[in-house]
């Protein structure tokens, strides 16, 4: 081998590569806003990336959100009807300052349909055996929306030391449905929290240590070749 070749490949054989690879942080919990009467505003807060462990590449948040309350409907009409009652709340995350946008929405809805009797009297309560009204009070129902990200602005905003508070809040949007002449009403409660992470590129540097034996190697391939080139 000529030794300008042979210069070359050792020194890609002795030095070094930088490595770089894709990391997750583990899942971590936000503050939980407990079950509260719709309609409410609140914050979530959040640990921001820590820069020390890479660049941040993406963020992930899983929005949780929770309904549960009392529905009700009682039927005004002269003939039966089928009623549902939908028990829903919408919980939304929003970026911090004025005029925040959306981050991400999560919508628990839980429905329930009733056959209604022709009405007897107006008095929001079943009071015989063909009823007229119907209450639906359901277990309290919970579930996720997810949302990443990896635009700039995202990446920068989460990125830091401390932590950052997010808006969020708790809408109540229940509703009946149903044919003929009705009336209903209901009372709702709702619950969010969040859970999150961040991806992240690690680059690994090779120790002091390590590249001072590369550099010797180095030093003494050039020594080599000079050698050589005296003869």
């Amino acid at each position: 081998m000529r030794p300008r070749l042979l210069l070359l490949t050792l020194s890609l054989l002795l030095v070094p590569a930088l490595g770089v690879w894709a990391d997750w942080t583990g899942w971590e919990t936000s503050n939980v806003i407990d079950w509260t009467g719709t309609d409410w505003s609140n914050t979530l807060t959040l640990n921001k990336f820590d820069p020390t462990l890479g660049t941040l590449s993406t963020v992930e948040i899983k929005l949780y959100g929770g309904v549960k309350g009392t529905g009700e409907a009682e039927n005004l009409g002269d003939s039966a009807t089928d009623t549902t009652l939908n028990l829903k709340a919408v919980l939304t995350l929003k970026r911090p300052g004025v005029g925040g946008t959306t981050i991400v929405e999560v919508v628990p809805i839980v429905s329930s349909t009733a056959s209604l009797y022709a009405k007897d009297i107006t008095n929001w309560q079943a009071d015989d055996d063909t009823p007229d009204y119907v209450k639906y009070e359901p277990d309290p129902y919970e579930t996720s929306q997810t949302w990443s990200s990896s635009n700039a602005a995202d990446l920068t905003l989460f990125t830091g030391p401390g932590t950052i508070d997010l808006p969020i809040t708790g809408a109540g949007q229940s509703f009946a449905s149903g044919s003929g002449n009705f009336q209903s009403r209901f009372s709702t409660q709702a619950k969010g929290w969040a859970k999150y992470r961040y991806k992240y590129d690690e680059t690994d540097i090779p120790e002091p240590g390590s590249m001072g034996l590369a550099a010797l190697a180095l030093m003494g391939l050039i020594g080599y070749r000079r050698r050589l080139n005296r003869k």
